[in-house]
């Protein structure tokens, strides 16, 4: 992997618990991805642990799993494990200013119409990366929403060796559980619809925008008692400037197609399949051999725990898991309980697992 920037950091991991790490922002060789690695600094740990992939969901980047006052990839960074935070295709750092230069020089583009791309060369890039920069040969994924949904596929489909897939708040049948989302799904699964977004399914969602538009009404989105249909967040678990600090840097645009292949599976689809329908990516996501922790969040909007749990009982693996946690949709990550929450239990799953 090619370097981007090189250097000593000092970062918090919750408010004023902060560690000094060794950060790292590394293109992927042949390819438009930039992952952002961070570990120890060498005089505050030892040697590492295991490795650990992170990977984002849907219209978002690799601030998903960083705050500045919070942050779930610097607590799996203190607890002594080397971790790649990657930005898919066309999110976060992973855009390509020279767009020709880069299909001409690599064969790769910078723009995508759909998650196949994800599945088909970006996860089995990055995992090779991982393994190559850490010396792990089987490293942890972990995938929040959808990007936990196409890591488990490209794993099955590449008969990829890790330590395990740790699929969080992942929408294994979209929309299952939710009136609003189930509507939605159905009226942009219809077929007049569908064949409008099949023409210009490379296009953008502009879900950065829907951020700000969303933080100018953030009281209403942040109070219970408000009815919202469907939250980002659950209510309390952001303070204010945690929350403009979410929306401005976390949200993302995405493919319009890859919007349509979640939508299918609300619409009535049997599986989250490939644009064209051939390949069925959440049969391959059930065909994972690897430790498998399916965690949900009870006041999930997005991903409620109806449209979670059947990842678990679809699982063939022998080792899984399956947990229920007091959060909602990002906050499962970044949330004011996650450090109590989520975070003990993923470490716990993890170090139970070894990594090495």
């Amino acid at each position: 992997m090619k370097a981007i920037y090189e250097g000593l950091v000092t970062q918090a991991i919750d408010g004023s618990l902060r560690a000094r790490f060794t950060k790292d922002v590394r293109r992927v060789d042949g390819t438009p991805l930039v992952m952002v690695r961070k570990r120890l600094a060498p005089d505050e740990g030892g040697r590492a642990r295991g490795a650990v992939l992170l990977v984002h969901g849907f219209g978002q980047n690799r601030y998903a799993w960083h705050m500045s006052g919070r942050s779930l990839s610097c607590f799996l960074a203190a607890q002594g494990y080397d971790v790649f935070n990657l930005d898919l295709r066309g999110h976060g750092r992973s855009v390509y200013a020279d767009e020709d230069r880069v299909r001409e020089s690599t064969g790769f583009v910078r723009r995508t119409d759909s998650v196949d791309v994800y599945v088909r060369e970006d996860l089995p890039a990055a995992l090779a990366a991982v393994r190559s920069a850490s010396g792990f040969a089987r490293p942890f994924v972990l995938g929040h929403s959808m990007g936990a949904l196409v890591s488990g596929a490209a794993i099955a489909r590449g008969g990829e060796e890790v330590a395990g897939l740790g699929a969080l708040a992942v929408p294994f049948h979209f929309a299952r559980g939710s009136r609003t989302l189930g509507l939605f799904a159905r009226a942009l699964g219809s077929s007049l619809l569908e064949g409008a977004v099949l023409g210009a399914a490379h296009r953008r969602v502009p879900v950065a925008l829907l951020g700000r538009a969303i933080e100018h009404t953030r009281p209403a989105w942040d109070s219970a008692g408000f009815p919202m249909p469907v939250r980002a967040w659950a209510p309390g678990s952001l303070t204010p400037d945690e929350a403009r600090e979410y929306l401005r840097t976390s949200f993302d645009s995405a493919p319009l197609g890859s919007l349509l292949q979640l939508a299918r599976m609300g619409a009535g689809a049997r599986s989250f399949s490939s644009l064209d329908g051939r390949e069925d990516y959440g049969a391959l996501f059930s065909a994972v051999r690897a430790p498998l922790l399916v965690m949900a969040g009870t006041r999930d909007q997005l991903a409620p725990p109806a449209s979670v749990r059947p990842a678990y009982e679809a699982a063939r693996t022998a080792d899984r898991t399956y947990l229920e946690l007091d959060a909602g949709h990002g906050d499962l990550l970044i949330g004011r309980q996650a450090p109590r929450g989520s975070w003990e239990a993923l470490l716990a799953w993890m170090r139970a697992r070894g990594g090495r």
